[in-house]
C-alpha cells in the first residue's frame, strides 16, 4: 500500500503537465504515457509484463511491442525494467523500507536477483546508495549509464 500510494503521488503526477490549447493530440505521447501509467500502477505485481500490458491497451503483443520499440528504442520488457529501477533507485534513497522489502514490492522474487540487477543497471549496490545518501557531506554515487 505504501509502494502504491508513493508511486501514483509522485510518478504519475510528474508525467501529467499541463498542455496548451495549441498542442495538437499525439496518440504516440498517449500511448506511452498509458503503459507508463499502467506500469507504474503494476509495478508490484511479479507476473507484469507485455501480454498483460498489451491486453489492457487492447493491441496484440506484437503490434505493442513494435510501437513500444519504434517510440522508446526499448523492448516492453526493457520499459517495466527502467520504470521498476526508477522507483527503486528513489526507494532506496528515502530508507522507509529495506533492501529485500523493496526488491519484493517492486515485483522481485529473490531479493539477491533484485541487488544483482539494481547493481547492473546503476554500477553500484542500493546499499552503497543507501550509505552515501545517508552519510552527511557524501554524495549519491552517479551512475555511468
Amino acid at each position: 500500500k505504501l509502494l502504491r500510494k508513493y508511486i501514483l503521488s509522485n510518478r504519475v503526477e510528474q508525467e501529467d503537465e499541463p498542455s496548451s490549447e495549441d498542442e495538437q493530440f499525439n496518440p504516440e505521447a498517449e500511448l506511452i504515457k498509458k503503459v507508463i501509467t499502467f506500469v507504474q500502477e503494476n509495478i508490484g505485481n511479479s507476473e507484469l509484463n507485455g501480454h498483460m500490458i498489451a491486453f489492457e491497451m487492447n493491441y496484440s503483443r506484437s503490434q505493442l511491442s513494435r510501437k513500444i520499440k519504434a517510440l522508446t528504442d526499448m523492448s516492453v520488457t526493457q520499459l517495466i525494467r527502467k520504470e521498476r529501477m526508477q522507483v527503486a533507485k528513489e526507494l532506496v534513497i528515502e530508507n522507509r523500507l529495506n533492501i529485500s522489502e523493496i526488491g519484493y514490492d517492486l515485483g522481485f522474487q529473490d531479493p539477491a536477483y533484485f541487488t544483482r540487477f539494481f547493481t547492473q543497471t546503476f554500477d553500484f549496490s542500493p546499499s552503497l546508495l543507501r550509505e552515501s545518501s545517508l552519510g552527511e557531506g557524501s554524495s549519491v554515487p552517479q551512475s555511468s549509464r
